[in-house]
């Protein structure tokens, strides 16, 4: 049998990841970026390879040059789509991926350091040009591929160490949900009927589980065996199964059938998630309904004092309805301006609405001002990432969570900021980074 392995590319082999590796039974290889675009083509053969098991990637502010170089784009093109359809990690120095030097950097490297170390700082924490930036942005969204930023060697060995630990336990699914937040028990149910869905009907082996906290509770799917699945695409499949139960039960059956049950066994699955459908669907309108009214009994002295009577349309647009029964998962976020701009009223009110919704959303959390201002930043510029962003500022809220999935979520939302950074004014992107930073220390 081929023998599966893991890849670092572009850095070192950090102690916590290797060490977990070498516990595991797992080879790894070290390949370096720093090289012509002969070794970057190897890299991506390896890459493409059936036998890898996963990647952690660090590019320099050298390697982010080579990108724009002729001979290399080949080999860039290849690097980035054969990640993109890998288990991958990659990162970046802050001053590579901002172009700012910001703090200064150590002189003198640590004793155990056997390399130039003028060369090496330059190398890592060297600037960057803006198209060179541009140019490693438009690749990695692109492929699919989330360049996550990093200050000290102590955040890429921790990120490094949780995301290794993650593939070597087959994780396919991690999602946070705050307590007490909107539709968060119909979520609980949700995915419960999920993983039934991937073992019953699909025949998958999966193995559900996760953690509570004060604040809120992770779910977790781990595949068991030689089990290779796509959960996105596996949770968009159920979705509209499930759809078809409530609407279409016979061809649900059929559906079934088609996949080797045998047709009582269909019959059965089809009528028990109908029945689990229609509940959801009615619980999911009751606990809007009931947010609804409570944020309307709150606002309630406000819409007297005013005279005004377009409130409720303003809740209405800023809360709106699940269309179907899996946004038990993804309630939703803030209409933002938009709303402001289609209902004329006292900009006041509309403030106090935006903040009692996006607490509603958020359940019995006690976010920050700055974590509230980072949500309605996310709803605005989030695009397909904001339920994950949304999840992240959850995580880093909670100081129970644990440590490596606050990291990672500090981080994705320090990416995030550095892509809508020309969309958002200085002085609130700085707050919101200064927050970013306020809230972890490793």
């Amino acid at each position: 049998m081929p023998e599966r392995y893991f890849l670092f590319i572009g850095g070192t082999v950090y102690e916590g990841p290797g060490s977990r590796l070498k516990a595991g039974g797992i080879p790894y290889h070290l390949k370096r970026l720093e090289s012509n675009s002969d070794n970057w083509i190897k890299i991506c053969e390896l890459l493409e390879s059936e036998d890898l098991v996963g990647a952690v990637v660090k590019f320099t502010s050298h390697t982010v040059g080579l990108l724009s170089r002729e001979e290399y784009v080949a080999a860039t093109e290849r690097l980035f789509t054969a990640l993109g359809k890998v288990p991958h990690l990659v990162l970046a120095h802050e001053a590579v991926l901002t172009g700012s030097k910001g703090e200064p950097y150590p002189a003198v490297a640590d004793e155990d350091f056997d390399e130039d170390w003028d060369y090496y700082r330059a190398s890592v924490f060297g600037t960057t040009s803006e198209e060179e930036r541009r140019l490693l942005s438009l690749y990695a969204e692109r492929a699919g591929v989330e360049i996550l930023p990093y200050r000290t060697n102590a955040e890429v060995s921790l990120l490094a160490t949780s995301f290794v630990e993650d593939n070597e336990s087959d994780l396919l699914f991690r999602l946070y949900v705050p307590t007490g937040r909107l539709y968060a028990e119909e979520a609980d149910r949700l995915i419960s009927l999920f993983r039934d869905w991937l073992t019953r009907v699909k025949g998958s082996r999966v193995r559900q589980d996760g953690y509570s906290t004060g604040s809120g509770r992770v779910y977790e799917f781990f595949a068991e065996g030689e089990t290779v699945l796509d959960l996105s695409v596996q949770f968009d499949t159920f979705s509209s199964f499930l759809e078809m139960c409530a609407t279409d039960a016979g061809s649900a059956a059929d559906t079934l059938e088609s996949l080797g049950l045998e047709s009582g066994a269909a019959h059965e699955v089809v009528s028990r998630y109908a029945k689990e459908s229609r509940r959801l669907q009615l619980d999911l309108r009751h606990a809007r309904e009931s947010r609804l009214l409570s944020i309307k009994q709150q606002l309630e002295a406000e819409v007297v004092d005013s005279g005004d009577v377009r409130v409720d349309r303003l809740i209405e647009t800023l809360l709106p309805a699940p269309r179907t029964v899996a946004q038990a998962l993804t309630p939703g976020g803030l209409g933002g301006n938009a709303v402001a701009q289609n209902i004329t009223i006292n900009q006041q009110i509309v403030g106090q609405a935006e903040t009692l919704v996006m607490q509603s959303i958020a359940g019995q959390t006690s976010l920050s001002a700055q974590a509230t201002d980072l949500l309605r930043l996310i709803s605005e510029h989030g695009s397909a990432h904001a339920d994950a962003l949304t999840t992240a500022v959850y995580e880093l809220e909670d100081d129970e969570a644990r440590t490596p999935d606050r990291l990672r979520a500090k981080q994705r939302l320090k990416a995030f900021l550095l892509r809508a950074g020309s969309r958002v004014e200085d002085a609130t992107l700085a707050a919101l980074q200064a927050y970013l930073e306020s809230r972890l220390g490793v």
